[in-house]
């Protein structure tokens, strides 16, 4: 599955215009902070789910090196058991 990094910037900066556009309008204090946490909460989720993606990522391309690795040496160890053969 691809991580579709501009989308997840795109929804961040929307939610962050969102959070500006409330500041600017909103004039009663209680409602304010129930709207401002709940963007931070939509925020935070968005920022945990890069974070888990990206982890992911990581991992994976942690683990595609190892296999190259592996594949070098295995490659290097046939090579030197045809020259001992020889």
């Amino acid at each position: 599955m691809k991580f579709d990094t501009k989308a997840y910037l795109e929804k961040l900066e929307h939610y962050a215009r969102s959070y500006v556009d409330i500041n600017d309008y909103i004039l009663d204090d209680k409602n304010k902070d129930e709207i401002e946490q709940r963007i931070l909460y939509v925020l935070n989720e968005a920022f945990e789910e890069i974070k888990l993606k990206l982890d992911e990522m990581n991992e994976n391309l942690e683990y595609k090196e190892k296999l190259e690795k592996n594949a070098e040496q295995e490659s290097a160890n046939a090579y030197a058991s045809r020259i001992r053969k020889r």
